[in-house]
């Protein structure tokens, strides 16, 4: 068998490095420079996916935090329940009704159809579309160097098939960290709280869709960022004896419409993994 001789080895490795041996300068120094910084490179790289990855996981701690904090306010929340839990009581079985709005008394009582809620979580990188689509595990979401508090009041407008509710909502919200955005949304939500184990878990699942508006974006946002739409959804729970205290998990998103179908897409939207609790009066 035919052994490699060392003046092939050397004109291989000149190949794949792009060295020309034509003069001794570049044959002594040429080579170990450009290899040199190759390898420098290829070092940086390897720190920055690094750097990403540490941070994604930061990103799980930092939103295990936040439910923390929630889970520990929402037991104690019965507390302050008081007589509104027990005046509230059972409601006497009425026959379904196809629409039942809620407009009396729009401005000047709520009966139970205004709630307030606060949340708060980090920035999630990983697409809707991986998400609700693709079924991407939550344990390799990625998450961003941002954190997000916000706040938000609701109105229940009409009610469907003793089912569905529609609300208007409006709330704010504030950036930290990597960003420092103002955002403002009104919104429809679309609550569906019909379950057949809510006499143990109440629970309502709740998509939203509207204008959502935003100040001081960062440089690399994309065009026409100010105005977008605000898609979140959502989930509650609230203990039966205490219905009016609900614990939610959100997906606060704003994007284009037309970027959920693109699957893959480098931008995907200002999106964060958020806890809060849920107050309705």
């Amino acid at each position: 068998m035919r052994q490699t001789t060392t003046g092939e080895l050397l004109r291989a490795e000149r190949k794949e490095t792009g060295c020309n041996l034509a003069s001794p300068a570049t044959r002594r120094f040429g080579c170990k420079r450009k290899w040199l910084r190759s390898n420098s490179a290829v070092a940086r790289l390897d720190q920055r996916e690094n750097h990403v990855q540490w941070t994604g996981n930061l990103g799980i701690f930092r939103f295990l935090a936040f439910v923390a904090a929630v889970l520990l306010v929402w037991p104690f929340s019965g507390v302050f329940a008081g007589s509104a839990a027990a005046s509230e009581g059972d409601e006497p079985a009425q026959p379904a009704s196809f629409v039942t709005w809620h407009t009396d008394n729009f401005f000047t009582q709520c009966d139970g159809n205004c709630a307030v809620s606060v949340f708060g979580g980090p920035q999630l990188l990983t697409h809707q579309y991986d998400i609700f689509v693709h079924f991407k595990p939550a344990w390799e979401w990625r998450f961003g160097n941002t954190d997000l508090i916000g706040g938000a009041i609701s109105r229940r407008l009409l009610t469907l098939w003793d089912s569905l509710d529609i609300e208007s909502e409006f709330g704010v919200a504030k950036r930290f960290g990597n960003m420092h955005t103002e955002e403002a949304w009104l919104v429809l939500n679309f609550r569906w709280t019909r379950f057949p184990w809510n006499q143990y878990l109440r629970t309502s699942i709740v998509i939203t869709s509207g204008p959502s508006f935003a100040v001081d974006l960062p440089r690399n946002t994309h065009k026409n960022a100010t105005v977008l739409n605000y898609f979140s959804p959502q989930i509650t729970f609230a203990l039966p004896q205490y219905p009016q205290y609900e614990l939610m998990v959100q997906m606060h998103h704003r994007s284009n419409i037309v970027d959920f179908a693109k699957a893959g897409t480098p931008d995907p939207g200002w999106q964060f993994l958020t806890v809060g609790l849920r107050y309705r009066f």
